[in-house]
């Protein structure tokens, strides 16, 4: 079975570190690609975890571009979630029994609402999200 390194480094990137003997690494690399495909109960659970990206890379050669000792190739596995910051709203606000067509903006805890009748300006919001999760 393989053992696991966990290491983190910046922009939410984590990467696992596979040790398999017996096999070359481009296989190593395969099976660990089909372990995460299938939901392999044995990989540790931050690499079964929806990310927007998964990357698998053997890691054949040194810092310094020199081939590596059998021993000491390895398997990486970068789990990569990517920032939406921005988003674009549209709906409907009912105030008084009047109907306005909303469009809004939305970037990281800002969101900005204008209520519309036609192309006429009828009202608008400004909310900050104060909790998240």
């Amino acid at each position: 079975m393989p053992e696991f390194v966990l290491k983190t480094t910046s922009l939410a990137i984590k990467t696992f570190e596979s040790v398999v003997s017996s096999c070359s690494n481009l296989r190593r690399q395969r099976i660990v690609e089909q372990q995460i495909k299938a939901n392999d109960p044995t990989l540790p659970p931050a690499t079964l975890e929806k990310t927007d990206r998964t990357v698998v890379t053997a890691i054949t050669k040194d810092a310094t571009g020199k081939e590596l000792a059998p021993d000491q190739q390895k398997v990486d596995v970068y789990k990569i979630n990517l920032r939406k910051d921005h988003r674009i709203k549209v709906g409907a606000t009912v105030l008084n029994d009047q109907v306005y067509e909303t469009a809004g903006y939305e970037q990281n805890r800002i969101e900005v609402l204008a209520q519309l009748q036609g192309k006429d300006l009828k009202g608008a919001t400004v909310t900050w999200t104060a909790a998240q999760w």
